[in-house]
């Protein structure tokens, strides 16, 4: 089944067969998104271009995450085929936001700027540390963490794909000597 790449939005990631019963382990980017329930239909492929629609049949946590299980997959076998494709959702599905609030998936691949505008890298990743976001941006000095505070991050502008960061001194230290 082909849909329209430009609207779903990758939400995690399927690993590796899990059991007999064809359930595999799921990365997802918010296991606690109410998108994960039985009876859900997501989209799963390589790439957003090319998807197929599966129903989750069942789905679970264990003490390293997620587990889960779609209709029609009913072995191992089955779910090995599955391992390392991506879960996408149509960004129509998504709830809307009050305010100034933006989804984490719209933070990943925002250029990041300074204040003086200069780019200073690029966000690849999300992490949810305690009860804050922190930013992993990828410099061409290596990675950095930024806190997605407003100390840190002054602003965001989804349309031109940008954020703009308030650059303190050791900020931007790498550790990579």
């Amino acid at each position: 089944m082909s849909r329209e790449a430009s609207q779903a939005v990758e939400l995690g990631k399927l690993g590796r067969a899990q059991g007999l019963r064809g359930e595999l382990r799921l990365w997802a980017h918010n296991p606690d998104s109410p998108m994960l329930r039985k009876g859900a239909q997501v989209l799963i492929g390589a790439t957003p271009e090319r998807l197929t629609l599966l129903t989750v049949d069942r789905i679970r946590r264990d003490h390293k995450g997620l587990i889960i299980g779609f209709a029609g997959c009913s072995n191992r076998s089955e779910a090995e085929k599955l391992t390392g494709q991506l879960w996408f959702c149509q960004r129509s599905e998504f709830q809307p936001l009050k305010g100034d609030e933006v989804y984490v998936a719209d933070l990943v691949g925002l250029v990041a700027n300074d204040e003086s505008g200069q780019e200073i890298g690029r966000v690849s990743d999300v992490l949810e540390i305690g009860p804050n976001l922190i930013l992993e941006l990828k410099t061409r000095h290596g990675k950095v963490m930024v806190p997605y505070v407003d100390e840190f991050v002054e602003g965001v502008d989804l349309e031109t794909r940008t954020l703009t960061v308030r650059v303190v001194e050791g900020l931007l230290e790498t550790g990579n000597g």
